[in-house]
């Protein structure tokens, strides 16, 4: 399915009676690229003359493959000055938002989406993977955002994380997960944990170390373990495993 998205609007609103802090950090993606105002809030409008205009492809077959793209692009006859710069609409031609996303069998996909200038210099970028097997799951992510005063960031945000879990039988899972942050160079977190499950119990145990910035806290080290036995809480209903609690 091919879809193209075009937008000519004008909007005008006299000065909002309420304070400018609900708007503060505007988001632009495919849901809003065809709106009137691209604020979060009613305590700024987006007035004047503007427009829009992007495509939408979608591609997908009965073997659970599935392609998806998106491009938009926002227009305006004047910069607007309540958008940030990292926000990618700003200036009177917003950076070019794009989305795109492949999905395999197994529910394993690639999806990025971000704001690109014509430089293909990238402001904002989400970068999401996953592996799924039957009995390994893999889950990993890169997020990217640039420095940005008006948001009251002064360094840009770049990081890392991966999940895993591995389930090692019908009763044991290891489960890990770490995040690195690329902006200081450093680990920020590292965690592991082992759980065990039957028809009568869920035993969890595990164990987190938080890396601080050099120069403020020191590295923390959590450790916690749970016992839950089944038939006398609200939580989740699994599959029986056995047919009698041993």
């Amino acid at each position: 399915m091919l879809e193209p998205l075009a937008q000519i609007a004008w909007g005008w609103r006299e000065q909002a009676k309420v304070s400018n802090d609900e708007s503060s950090h505007a988001e632009f993606d495919m849901g809003n690229l065809i709106g009137i105002s691209r604020f979060a809030a009613s305590d700024r409008y987006e007035d004047g003359s503007h427009g829009a205009y992007g495509i939408r492809y979608s591609y997908e077959r009965s073997e659970n493959y599935r392609f998806d793209f998106g491009l938009g692009k926002v227009l305006r006859k004047e910069s607007h000055y309540g958008f940030t710069d990292s926000s990618g609409l700003q200036d009177r031609k917003s950076e070019n938002y794009i989305t795109g996303s492949i999905t395999l069998a197994q529910n394993s996909y690639l999806s990025f989406k971000g704001l690109v200038d014509e430089k293909l210099r990238s402001k904002k970028s989400a970068l999401t993977g996953s592996l799924d097997f039957k009995t390994f799951k893999l889950d990993a992510a890169y997020n990217y955002l640039q420095d940005d005063l008006m948001e009251l960031r002064r360094k840009p945000v770049e990081e890392w994380t991966i999940d895993n879990n591995l389930k090692l039988n019908k009763n044991w899972n290891f489960a890990s997960n770490l995040r690195f942050d690329e902006t200081e160079n450093h680990l920020a977190l590292l965690g592991a944990g082992l759980k065990y499950e039957n028809q009568c119990v869920i035993i969890n145990l595990e164990m987190d170390r938080r890396f601080a910035q050099e120069g403020t806290s020191p590295p923390t080290t959590n450790f916690s373990f749970a016992i839950s036995l089944k038939g006398f809480s609200t939580g989740r209903v699994t599959a029986l495993l056995e047919k009698n609690c041993k």
